[in-house]
Order: C-alpha cells, then structure tokens, then sequence
C-alpha cells in the first residue's frame, strides 16, 4: 500500500511539474506572447484598446502598434519579431505568419520565420528587415526568400531588394543611426570608414593603375607574391587605393579560389557596397586586414617599372658639372714666363718734351 501511494504521489508531482512547464515554455497554437520595452497599443479583435507597458500574451488576429520603445513578438514554433517606435511607429498584426501593415520589422529568430506585407510574404533563414515605406527587403544575414513580387524569388546576405517585378539585389546601405544597422553591422560600419579614408588617401598618392605593374602591387601587399594566380590582367584601369585595399581583402579571404575571391570582391565594391561590407561579405576580421592595409599605405614606393613613365623633375638651377680630374701621367714642372721688361718711355715723356724743347729755345735766345 505504502509503495502504492508513494507511486500516485509521484505521478501527481510530475504532472503538476509538467503542467507548469508547459505554462512556461511559450504561447498557445493560436497566440503569441508579448515583450513590451516601453509602450504598445493594442487593439483586440472585438475592437476593445488598451495601452501595455509589461509582458503579456496576445490572441492572433489583435494589431499592436508599438508607440515607444521596441517590443518582440514571439510564436509558438519559437518565431521571434522585433517591432520599433522610431523612425515611425511599426504596426503589425498578430498571427502565423503576422503581416507588417505600417513601419519595419525584424526577424530575429526562426527557421524559417516568415512574414506578410500586402500580397508578399518573406521566409527568412537569418537576421532579416523588412520595411514598408518604401517596400524592400534587408537581409543581414543568411537568405531570404521572397513570394509575391514577380520573378524576384530570393536575397542573400548583406543584400537588399526593393519589392518590385523588376528589382535585382543589391549591397546593403547601412545607416549608422539605425539600431538594427548597428546591432549586426557594427564592426562593418566601424572600420569600413577607415578602410575608405585609407583608399582615398593611397589614390591621391599614386592615382590609378596605369603603369602600375604586378610587381608593384606584390612589393606593397607582400601576401599577393605567394599567389600564383595574380597576374597584370587582374589589375583593372581602377584606383591604386582601391586595388590596394581590395587586394588585402582577398588575400585574407578564405572562401573559393584566388581569382574567385578576387572576382567577388571588386564586382560587390563595384556594385556600390562600402569597403566594411565587402571585408564581412568575404569573412575577413578587421584588425589583421587594417593591419595589411595600414603596412601597404606606409610602405616605401617601389620604383617604376620600365614600363612607367618617371614623374618629371623640376629644378630653378642648372645642373652643374662634375670635376673630371686630369689623366695620370709624368709629372711636369712648368717655368713662370720671366716679368716683362720696364718701358723704354716714361709714363711723364709726354708732358715733359714740350717743356724741355721750350727751354732749349730761351737759352739759344740769350746765348746761353
């Protein structure tokens, strides 16, 4: 008897365990629960409102918009939104999968997490916004999948995508004000900067590539003379601070071949994405690439090749002579020439003989 009820006491704890648990673990098939970090307004669907400030559970079908702060919407399947205040008031409506009516959304968690805006729904496998002023799709990471707009079918990380028929992907645009932007893009937005100052900074130094041979650029980014498959056809009529930078990425790189990497890098720059993006689209860390940079903007400027034209040289003095000393041979001693014999006429000759002729004359006169 005694083991009898120790057996139902048992089962009874580990019910009551299991039903709290189950009270714990998440929102029911047709609700989701609410994480209010300032303040929501909800509408339900019998059209009652009301203004919440903590956590709660929500019913699909009621609308929040969030009217300050953030809040997150979490699904049973473990589908997790985050919804904002600012820029504008994001509104969204409560279901599986909610629908985006006003503002942006982001997908944090989920696998897919889809959602709806208008007559387009986006499955997300990664950190993803969608936003509906001007309608179009942010993926930070990982793809997204897109139905209802045309031929357009997907975008893939660091990528966005206006939702039109005829839209094709494009690089992100990172705004360094937007909380997403900087939640998943800070180390891209932070060294990105320097990246670009220190591209502008070597192209107001040596111009563009012209007459910039391949041995150049291994002399700068030593890493580029270990690989076999960089070459003078690689170097485009692009800017030599471009290339520079472009060129430690790739060295850096990892993913596919040498030429590969190098294809990929300048067809995203040349898209229009910033240097940080390229350097996160490719997996390169910041601190070993601004190191390679950094070494190949202060390293010593090779010396033009055969084929460079050496910039001019200006100069206000002629150049003068150099001493050429006189050929070795026997010694000579040369004899000064003897000074010039004294003049036979004085200097006063001239002044004189008249006066003396005069004198001459007065004598002869008085028979002297």
């Amino acid at each position: 008897m005694a083991a009898l009820l120790f057996s139902l006491l048992t089962v009874l704890i580990v019910g009551v365990v299991v039903v709290s648990l189950r009270g714990d673990d998440g929102p029911g098939p047709d609700e989701a629960r609410l994480r209010v970090d300032g303040s929501v307004e909800r509408t339900a669907v019998d059209g009652s409102v009301e203004t919440l400030t903590s956590d709660t559970t929500v019913a699909f079908g009621d609308q929040i918009v969030v009217v300050d702060g953030l809040a997150t919407v979490e699904l049973a399947g473990g589908q997790q939104y985050e919804v904002r205040a600012a820029p504008t008031p994001s509104e969204l409506e409560i279901g599986a999968p909610p629908r985006l009516i006003a503002g942006d959304v982001l997908v944090l968690a989920g696998f897919p997490a889809q959602v709806r805006y208008q007559s387009t729904t986006v499955s997300a496998m990664g950190a993803m916004k969608l936003v509906s002023g001007v309608p179009s799709v942010v993926s930070y990471a990982g793809r997204a999948r897109i139905d209802g707009a045309g031929e357009l079918d997907e975008v893939v990380g660091l990528r966005q995508v206006v939702l039109t028929s005829s839209a094709v992907p494009e690089p992100l645009v990172y705004d360094g004000s937007d909380g997403w932007d900087r939640r998943y893009l800070s180390e891209a937005i932070a060294f990105g900067s320097r990246l670009e100052a220190l591209a502008r900074g070597y192209t107001a130094d040596l111009g563009n590539n012209r007459g910039r041979s391949a041995s150049f650029y291994e002399a700068v980014v030593p890493a580029l003379a270990e690989e076999r498959e960089f070459g003078s056809d690689l170097l485009a009529d692009r800017e030599a601070g471009e290339t520079i930078v472009g060129a430690a990425i790739v060295v850096q790189g990892r993913e596919g071949t040498f030429r590969e990497r190098w294809d990929n890098v300048f067809t995203f720059r040349e898209q229009g994405a910033a240097w940080g993006l390229v350097a996160l689209d490719q997996g390169v860390s910041s601190a070993p690439l601004l190191d390679t940079v950094e070494l190949a903007v202060s390293a010593p400027r090779p010396a033009p090749t055969a084929s460079t034209t050496p910039r001019p040289t200006t100069t206000t003095e002629p150049a003068r002579p150099t001493p050429v000393d006189p050929p070795a041979g026997p010694t000579t001693t040369t004899t000064p020439p003897p000074d010039p014999s004294p003049p036979t006429t004085g200097l006063l000759d001239p002044v004189l003989d008249p006066v003396a002729t005069i004198l001459q004359d007065l004598l002869g006169i008085i028979g002297l």
